[in-house]
């Protein structure tokens, strides 16, 4: 069945069932209310005069247009959320090191590899994206640490340093909104000097964690 342009009548003719059942049922047939069968069903035009269905999605999904640009869709957003639960130590003032990490808390389209190149989050979807790091360092004496974001290896796009005069230790954290290309990659790396002893230290997630996440947040 499909829209039918509606009918303009004359005075004396004659209706049959034929029609009727183009211009009237047919026509009601293609409208919202038949097409949608379940509660949360969208409608959307497929052409002109032409509707499909969109059932609902499942819960947290959003709608976004699809890859195709062609409908509307249910998209999961991409989001990781990684831990390390092990303490992390590196050279003091020694060259940035980007940090492993072993636990995935959550990763809705394998953003992460738990196998390879685990100091990664990788992008499956061109976007902007909700990047964020934490570590707490434990170093002795008076010194400074760093944590930053880098892109593909290379460039960074966030860096945040910090100063102690050997009293406290460090917790530094770097986050921003960023756009990504598909297929590019971000890491968390640190850095410290004057320090004597350094490293990470695993906490856990109520405290100061060696944490990284990203979240896709818009287009």
């Amino acid at each position: 069945m499909a829209w039918t342009s509606p009918r303009t009548w004359t005075t004396g003719e004659l209706v049959t069932a034929a029609i009727m059942n183009a211009h009237v049922r047919d026509n009601f047939n293609e409208t919202v209310t038949a097409k949608v069968t379940t509660a949360g069903d969208l409608a959307y035009a497929t052409a002109a005069n032409a509707l499909a269905r969109l059932g609902i999605g499942t819960a947290g999904q959003y709608l976004m247009t699809n890859v195709g640009a062609t409908a509307p869709a249910w998209t999961t957003p991409d989001a990781v959320g990684l831990k390390r639960t092990t303490n992390f130590g590196f050279t003091d003032n020694g060259p940035e090191q980007a940090i492993p990490f072993d636990t995935e808390l959550f990763d809705t389209n394998e953003l992460h590899s738990a196998s390879a190149n685990t100091t990664r989050i990788t992008i499956q979807k061109a976007g902007k994206y909700l990047v964020l790091a934490n570590c707490q360092y434990t170093i002795a004496g008076a010194h400074w640490g760093a944590l930053s974001l880098k892109r593909n290896g290379g460039s960074y796009i966030s860096r945040t340093l910090q100063f102690s005069n050997g009293a406290t230790n460090l917790i530094p954290s770097v986050a921003g909104l960023f756009a990504f290309s598909q297929g590019d990659y971000v890491e968390a790396y640190v850095q410290s000097g004057n320090g004597g002893g350094v490293g990470c230290s695993a906490q856990a997630l109520d405290t100061n964690p060696i944490v990284f996440f990203a979240s896709f947040i818009s287009p």
